[in-house]
Formats: structure tokens, C-alpha cells, sequence
């Protein structure tokens, strides 16, 4: 049993020594099995060769021990070089013809056992083994000419160059050719698919490590998030409608309570997903060491805008990063009813009590980060608020959704029409219906993006 297991590691050593470190899984599948079809078909061929010398048929038997030899130095060559291009071309065009002309040397169809038929492995090989499989179509069709054309000279053939072979060698020769070419076929077949499988188990353990990190990545950023409890308790007339594309988001959502001022914010950082979380990582810290400084929205903004561009080291150089953050940020005077505003390409807007108009205050137009100079100046709007007046910050997830009958995007357009459609609900039902209408308005297709929108009523 140990010299077995020896025997079957050799056997695996020598099927990887295939492969290339730079190789894909994919890649390594179709050479590992090339090289083993290419080793049992040169034993074929040494086998098939001196059975035929045994009986004195020296031409005929000369043809595969040949090929034997020559495909045993090909594995040899390719084990040493590794250049696979040569060594699947030449196992394929080998393994088409050289049948062909046995079949010749042996006087046509009956007397070969209709040895042509290894000649079948060409195409269906090269199914497995080309790189475009529309190559193999090529293959095929060589294939279909090699019979034809064995078809037209057969009669020829059989005159010609018929041995004197007997019919119980031409029989046992048939069966044999028929068990060779199947077991082949099967063995090929059989060890790809017992690969795949393999290589599937790997993938689903790989990816479950991979959903693992990120879920764990997902609780460290939700750490960061603000809690939902404290933005009610200090303003009881609001929502945050949070939903990422993707386990971890690249949008988040800012809370800050200083003296008489509560400061609410909507980023949208670079992409989504894990590399969208890295940026909402770093724009929030920044973010909170902004605020720490100074109660002017402008200045929070200039101040996160350096921040991201010296954490990221970001300069003028065309190699460093440019990822940056579009936000809106508000500091709420909850007394006075005075909000200060200020934005890079997130707008705020604004929705007076029994007012049929979304009125919008423009953001500066530049990102946090990226291509922003150090020295840009954000705008701060001023606005002045009464009871019942309803503002709302959010990404541009939202009105980006595709969906719809038509599958297109929901735009700024639709979505004010929605806003405003809802002003006479309570601020926590207005969350729910804008989540459920999101939902049924993608109907099942993907999500685009991160979705945040924050609303608050004073």
C-alpha cells in the first residue's frame, strides 16, 4: 500500500511539474492532463508498436513505436521548457496522423481494425487543450478530411500494401483499438472533471474566507458608523437610510454633537465594495479630526480635503492615488433653526412646510481628495429654517438605481417627485417607502451602487 501511495505522489510530482507559478488553476488542469494523456498515449504507442514487430509487421509497427519515442522526448522537452504551445501542437497533429498512415500501411479500414479511430482523440483533445476553443473546429475538420480521404484510397490500399494478417488478429486488434480509444476518452474525461472538482472545493473555501473578512471588515466599519439611537435622540424627526451594494459600502454617514450645533453628513467615497470601505475608513477619521477643529463647514471641508491628500499621499505625481469623496455636511442650530451647509458635488435640499417645490442649495463643484488642490475653498450656504421645514443630504445611489419598466435609471428628477410625495408622512415611514420603493423599483436587478439618504424634519 505505501509503494502504491509512493507510485501515486511520483505520478502527481510529475503531472504539477507541468505547470508554471504565473499559471492560472485553469491553465494547470489542461496541462497536468495533456502530459498524462501524452505519457499512456507514448506507452500505446511503444506497446502497439512491438506487437506489430512480434507478429512481422516491421513497417506498420515502426510507425507507433516511432511515435512512441518521439512523444516520450516531446514530454520530456516540455517537463524541461515548459513551453506548452509547441507541446499541445505537437501531441495533437501526432495523434491525428500517424494513425492515418497506419491505417495505410496496414491495407485500409478492415485489415488496421479501423485504427483510424485513435485519430478521433485529435479534436476531441483539442477541445480540452487548445487555448481558444474555436480552434479545435480546425482540428475537427482535419479529422473529417483524414477520412474521406482514407474512405477513397482504401480500395487502393487494401490492393496495394495488404499484409497477410489473420482475422482473428484483425479482430483482437478491432476490440483492443475500441477499449484503448474509450478508456482515453474516459480516463480524460474522469480526471478533468475529478480536478474540477477539486479546484471547486478550493474556490468555495477560498470565497468563504474571503466573505468571513469582509463580514468581520463590515463589523469594524459599522463600529465607525454612528449609532442611529443618538442621531434620533438628537433629532427624533429623522432617518438614515443606509443600504451598500455590497457586504462593506464606500458611502457612510456622519454624526456629531458639539455645544448647540449637531453636525449630519452623507460621503460617498471612491467605488464600493472593500475598496470603497478603505476610503470610508480613512474619510471618517479624517473627517472627525475636521469637525475636532473647527464648527465652520467650509473649513471642515478645506481641512478634510488636505487630510485625505496627505493620508493617501497624494500629489501631483501621475503614479499617486486619486481617490477621493464627494459630501454634504450640515451643522444644525436645533434652537434657531439655522443651517449651515456645505458641499464637494453633493447638493442639499430643501423642502419648506406646504411647499410643492424641492429648493436646492449647489454644492461646490470638487471632490474631497484626488485632483483638488490643497488650497480650494469650499462654499458655506446659510439657511434659516421654520417648524415643519424638511431637508434631505444623500449619495447619488439613489436616483442612479436602474430599473423601472424601461430598466432605466431613477434620476434627480423622479426622485424629487418621490420626495415630495411623502411630505405628509412621518420621517421614520418616509424611510421605510423610500426603501421599499428602491426595492420594487430595481425589481431584482443589481444593485449599482451604495445607497444613503438622510432626511430630517425641524
Amino acid at each position: 500500500m505505501n509503494k502504491d501511495k509512493r507510485i501515486l505522489n511520483k505520478l502527481t510530482l510529475l503531472l504539477q511539474s507541468a505547470a508554471q507559478s504565473h499559471d492560472t488553476d485553469e491553465e494547470r488542469l489542461r496541462k497536468s492532463t495533456l502530459l498524462l494523456l501524452s505519457c499512456l498515449f507514448a506507452l500505446a504507442g511503444l506497446l502497439w508498436g512491438a506487437i506489430y514487430f512480434l507478429n512481422g509487421l516491421i513497417l506498420s509497427g515502426s510507425i507507433p513505436f516511432v511515435y512512441g519515442i518521439i512523444s516520450a522526448l516531446s514530454i520530456l522537452l516540455f517537463i524541461k521548457n515548459k513551453k506548452y504551445d509547441f507541446f499541445y501542437k505537437s501531441q495533437i497533429l501526432l495523434v491525428l496522423f500517424l494513425p492515418f498512415l497506419l491505417q495505410l500501411s496496414l491495407g485500409g479500414f478492415i485489415t488496421s481494425s479501423v485504427v483510424i479511430i485513435w485519430a478521433v482523440l485529435s479534436p476531441i483533445g483539442a477541445l480540452f487543450f487548445f487555448p481558444k476553443r474555436k480552434d479545435a473546429i480546425k482540428c475537427f475538420l482535419a479529422y473529417i478530411a483524414a477520412l474521406f480521404i482514407a474512405f477513397i484510397l482504401n480500395d487502393y490500399v487494401a490492393k496495394k500494401f495488404k499484409p497477410e494478417i489473420s482475422e482473428t488478429f484483425i479482430t483482437v486488434f478491432f476490440l483492443m483499438n475500441l477499449i484503448s480509444v474509450t478508456t482515453l476518452i474516459f480516463i480524460s474525461i474522469y480526471y478533468t472533471l475529478n480536478q474540477q472538482d477539486k479546484l471547486k472545493r478550493l474556490l468555495e473555501e477560498k470565497n468563504h474566507e474571503i466573505i468571513d473578512s469582509i463580514n468581520y471588515a463590515k463589523r469594524i466599519q459599522q463600529a465607525r458608523l454612528p449609532k442611529k439611537e443618538d442621531i434620533y435622540s438628537a433629532l427624533p424627526n429623522s432617518f438614515v437610510l443606509f443600504k451598500p451594494k455590497d457586504i462593506v459600502s464606500g458611502d457612510f454617514y456622519y454624526f456629531h454633537k458639539k455645544n448647540a450645533l449637531v453636525f449630519i453628513a452623507a460621503a460617498d467615497c471612491t467605488g464600493h465594495g472593500v475598496p470603497g470601505a478603505l476610503m470610508s475608513m480613512v474619510g471618517s477619521e479624517k473627517l472627525e479630526d475636521a469637525v475636532s477643529q473647527t464648527s465652520d463647514t467650509s473649513v471642515i471641508l478645506n481641512i478634510l480635503n488636505k487630510g485625505i491628500k496627505t493620508s493617501l499621499r497624494q500629489s501631483e505625481h501621475t503614479e499617486s492615488t486619486r481617490d477621493g469623496m464627494d459630501i454634504a455636511i450640515c451643522a444644525i442650530d436645533i434652537e434657531s433653526r439655522v443651517v449651515k451647509y456645505a458641499g464637494a458635488n453633493r447638493p442639499l435640499w430643501i423642502v419648506r412646510n406646504g411647499s410643492s417645490n424641492v429648493e436646492e442649495l449647489k454644492a461646490t463643484k470638487t471632490a474631497i481628495g484626488g485632483f483638488t488642490e490643497d488650497t480650494q475653498q469650499f462654499d458655506t450656504n446659510e439657511v434659516q429654517l421654520t417648524q415643519g421645514d424638511t431637508i434631505y443630504i444623500f449619495t447619488d445611489g439613489y436616483a442612479d438605481q436602474f430599473g423601472g419598466l424601461s430598466g432605466k435609471k431613477l434620476m434627480t428628477k423622479k426622485f424629487k417627485e418621490i420626495l415630495l410625495e411623502i411630505q405628509d408622512i412621518q420621517m421614520k415611514e418616509q424611510e421605510q417607502f423610500l426603501d421599499n420603493f428602491i426595492e420594487n423599483w430595481r425589481a431584482g436587478t443589481e444593485q449599482v451602487d451604495d445607497i444613503l439618504v438622510i432626511g430630517l424634519r425641524l
